[in-house]
Formats: structure tokens, C-alpha cells, sequence
């Protein structure tokens, strides 16, 4: 797939670099960077252009401060922002403005290929479709990010999600098609979202909620496999 990533920085040579470091970083065709090196070129380069799908962001910019820039831009949730800084006094201060990761100098490149990783995640979720359950001539309209877990009872799914349960006729397996592949099965009438996971055991998963489901004999390595897989992808 085609991919934009725009790296604002104004050291040069930091950013030429970062902007390698995501070209290595990237195993897809597709793929274009611009080294930006002040925070006019990149509101010049927005004036042209599409947002980016990632923003590599210096913190400190000259006078300018990136944590202020972001949260003055109007990216639009296409766009997912990493922050970079060799300082540390702004750890707290990047969750004035939604972003997928944070980046500390000196640049590492394990570290920003999980940056760009997490911040593909992002993107994918925020722009993958929603769940929809059609039931008493009403639609459920859900996020794929606020369920917990899915069970099936009788003909009927109950999908368990932040804000409580919502029940349509149906099969687990048809809602599945609908989720992104962080949802998997772990028993014949259950399936979790692999993000909410906090536990694995051998015979239940305890969720991020604290609430259990059950974990089949048949499903147990699969599950686990699967969990671990995304735990090394960075996701």
C-alpha cells in the first residue's frame, strides 16, 4: 500500500536521518518521506498537500514547541503523530494531543520501526469500519477498539464493550468477518480482542476489565500464538 510519512525536524541531519531510519523501517513498496526542517515548510507542504498518514514531530523547534503545533493543526485522525525528543520533560505533556508513540533521542532504529509500527495500528484501527448489529429494527454502531470480548449464547452474540453489552441474533464466526485480525477465537462460544489482554492462563484469559473468559483446550495454542505474535509486532 502507499504510504506518506512527513519527519519534521529542525536539525537537519536528525532528520535526514529519521527519515532513513523509516525508509529501513518499512518493508512495503510504496513508501515516501519528507524531511521537513521548520514548522513553515511543513504548513506550506499541508497548504499542497494531503496530510500525511504519520507525522514524525520534533518537540523542541526553535521557538516553536511540536506539542503545540499538533494540537493547533487540523490533521484530521488519518493522521497518526510520533513525537521525538532527546528531553525528557515532555512525557506527560504529549497527552495534551492524541498520538501512536514517542521517540527518544539519540535515535534508535529498533525504535522507530516500532514507533512506525504502533502508529500503523492506530491508523488501522481508527479507519477500519465499525461493527454493526441490527437488532429490534435498530442498529448498534460499534468500534472494533471499545469491545472486550464476544460470546455467543444460543443464536444470539453478546458483544461486551466499554460502555456494556449488546445483544443481536447471529453467529460468532459472522462477527468475526467484521473485526480486524486482533480478535480471535478462544473457545467455541467466545472470542477476545487480543489489545485487552492482561493474562493468559491455561485454561481462561483475563482481560485489561478484569472480567475471565473461558480458553478451550482446542483454541489454547492458537491464542496463544497469536497473542505473542502481536506483542513482538509492537501492537
Amino acid at each position: 500500500m502507499s504510504l506518506c510519512v512527513v519527519v519534521l525536524d529542525d536539525v537537519e541531519d536528525e532528520a535526514l536521518m529519521l527519515a532513513d531510519m523509516i525508509r529501513n523501517a518499512y518493508d512495503e513498496e510504496g513508501l515516501v518521506v519528507h524531511a521537513l526542517g521548520s514548522i513553515g515548510e511543513l504548513e506550506c507542504y499541508l497548504s499542497t498537500n494531503d496530510s500525511p498518514d504519520v507525522l514524525f514531530i520534533d518537540i523542541v523547534l526553535g521557538t516553536g514547541n511540536g506539542i503545540d503545533l499538533v494540537g493547533q493543526l487540523s490533521l484530521g485522525t488519518r493522521t497518526q503523530v510520533v513525537y521525538v525528543s532527546g528531553l525528557d520533560d515532555f512525557y506527560t505533556r504529549v497527552y495534551d494531543t492524541p498520538h501512536a508513540s514517542y521517540v527518544r533521542k539519540p535515535l534508535r532504529s529498533e525504535d522507530v520501526r516500532l514507533a512506525l509500527s504502533q502508529a500503523l495500528e492506530r491508523r488501522r484501527r481508527m479507519c477500519a469500519p465499525p461493527l454493526v448489529l441490527h437488532h429490534d429494527h435498530v442498529a448498534d454502531v460499534i468500534r472494533s477498539e471499545e469491545i472486550s470480548y464476544i460470546e455467543s449464547n444460543l443464536r444470539n452474540v453478546i458483544v461486551h464493550t466499554d460502555a456494556g453489552a449488546h445483544r443481536a441474533y447471529g453467529k460468532l464466526s459472522d462477527v468475526l468477518n467484521q473485526l480486524p485480525p486482533s480478535f480471535v477465537r478462544c473457545h467455541q462460544s467466545y472470542a477476545i480482542n487480543l489489545d485487552r489482554v492482561s493474562r493468559l492462563g491455561a485454561e481462561t484469559v483475563t482481560l485489561s476489565t478484569g472480567e475471565t473468559v473461558p480458553v478451550s483446550r482446542r483454541w489454547r495454542a492458537s491464542v496463544r500464538e497469536a497473542l505473542f505474535d502481536r506483542i513482538r509486532e509492537g501492537r
